[in-house]
């Protein structure tokens, strides 16, 4: 029902075929499926950091006292404890950016971040011919990009990054020598507010 009501919002600027990029998970081929979306150019590179990989090595570092640990029962009923455990995960995210937390499964912060930008340089190309660029991605690479694109820190990315709205659109212009963002979450055309779901 979310990707419905986004494909509305996006059809004027579908009809004018823009190019179309995005993750290879399932979620994102599933909004691009209600989307009626043509050609697509999919990318690893677009795919969402491991979510459980963070919270398992934050769980291991928060036994050593390194980390703060929300309550088992918390853990243990996510969708109950979803807003705790939400102004909890910020605190995973700046663990893992500032390289506290080491484990394979997850990668470094780094090369999530490098990997996350490496399309800029095709999408800065088609802007300039004139085209319009569409991404259907998840939260943590929206935030990443919005907030290295409109130069924000690593807080406010964090923040965004527990906050995006599952189906909002984050709109970003590029004017010339850098980035502005029109629109950040917005989520006006789920008028249905039992449609606005986080994570």
């Amino acid at each position: 029902m979310q990707a419905r009501e986004l494909a509305r919002r996006l059809d004027p600027l579908l009809e004018d075929q823009p190019l179309i990029f995005a993750g290879t998970l399932r979620r994102h081929r599933q909004t691009l499926s209600a989307l009626g979306a043509g050609e697509v150019q999919f990318s690893p590179d677009l795919d969402e950091f491991s979510t459980d990989g963070l919270i398992r090595a934050a769980l291991a570092r928060a036994e050593s006292g390194a980390l703060p640990q929300p309550p088992r029962h918390q853990l243990l009923d996510p969708v109950r404890y979803l807003p705790e455990l939400l102004d909890w995960f910020p605190a995973v995210l700046a663990a893992w950016q500032n390289g506290e937390l080491d484990e394979s499964r997850i990668g470094t912060w780094s090369d999530f971040r490098q990997r996350v930008l490496r399309p800029l340089a095709h999408w800065r190309t088609a802007l300039s011919s004139g085209r319009s660029v569409i991404v259907v991605t998840s939260a943590g690479v929206v935030a990443t990009l919005a907030s290295e694109l409109a130069g924000h820190d690593r807080a406010w990315q964090r923040s965004l990054a527990v906050g995006l709205y599952n189906a909002s659109v984050t709109e970003l212009r590029s004017d010339g020598d850098g980035w502005r963002l029109a629109c950040c979450n917005c989520i006006a055309h789920l008028e249905d507010r039992a449609q606005h779901t986080l994570a």
